[in-house]
């Protein structure tokens, strides 16, 4: 584009340049036409409106890619940059649908620290982008979402879930983790395992007593030995003597 309009600037003369701004200024509104006059004349209008297409293409042009650039930089904000998933800003502030109960899963990979000190940061990282993945190929299957809030942390929310269904949810997560058998000399298991702490309740609940649940039961759960879940119904009065008993 820019080509096109360097090469008509140089074609026209200033005294066309004059002409044409003197008749814009006395009619205004007849400057399309003007042009089309000028161009059957000399062929200047002609180069002209080739120039204004090539302005107007250009800021379509970026306009779009400001647009893209927005929506490029919205995604970061709320996606984590190694595993691909939802961060911990989306996560505090996840969609809850009016009317149905909501479930959330705590998902922490068992003795990570201890992986990272045998086989490095690298391997660590590819330790989570494959149980991410893992995660959410089955949160897809259930109908939940997962979101990485920490570390070695994930999250996994899911609407309309009774207790069934979250059992469910959380038995494949550990078993399909399990039959990878991803090596792990730090885990007693001698592979890559998960804990979960999980709870349910009505849609009115918030966002904090939900987590103190979810939270409660993933330490009750690694009391228990890791490799395990804890899973409860919660609401205020028990997410409430979860608070003071913590």
């Amino acid at each position: 584009l820019l080509p096109i309009i360097n090469r008509g600037l140089k074609r026209i003369d200033k005294e066309t340049l004059l002409r044409i701004e003197e008749h814009w200024l006395a009619n205004p509104q007849s400057g399309y036409w003007h042009l089309r006059n000028m161009r059957e004349r000399d062929g200047v209008g002609a180069l002209l409106l080739r120039i204004i297409l090539a302005l107007a293409l250009t800021a379509l042009a970026v306009t779009a890619w400001y647009l893209w650039r927005m929506r490029h930089y919205k995604s970061e904000a709320i996606l984590d940059p190694l595993t691909g998933l939802y961060n911990r800003r989306a996560f505090d502030r996840f969609y809850r649908k009016e009317g149905e109960r909501i479930a959330l899963a705590l998902i922490d990979i068992d003795y990570f620290k201890q992986y990272n000190d045998s086989y490095g940061h690298d391997e660590g990282d590819k330790l989570l982008k494959e149980i991410g993945d893992l995660l959410r190929g089955i949160a897809s299957e259930h109908d939940f979402i997962v979101y990485r809030i920490g570390g070695d942390e994930f999250a996994a929310v899911g609407h309309g879930k009774d207790q069934s269904a979250v059992r469910v949810f959380i038995d494949e997560i550990i078993r399909r983790l399990r039959e990878k058998k991803i090596i792990h000399a730090g885990n007693p298991h001698g592979i890559a395992t998960v804990t979960v702490g999980a709870s349910y309740g009505p849609h009115t609940l918030s966002h904090e007593l939900l987590f103190r649940c979810s939270d409660r039961n993933l330490y009750r759960a690694k009391e228990k030995g890791r490799n395990t879940y804890e899973l409860s119904y919660c609401d205020e009065a028990s997410a409430s003597q979860s608070k003071a008993n913590s």
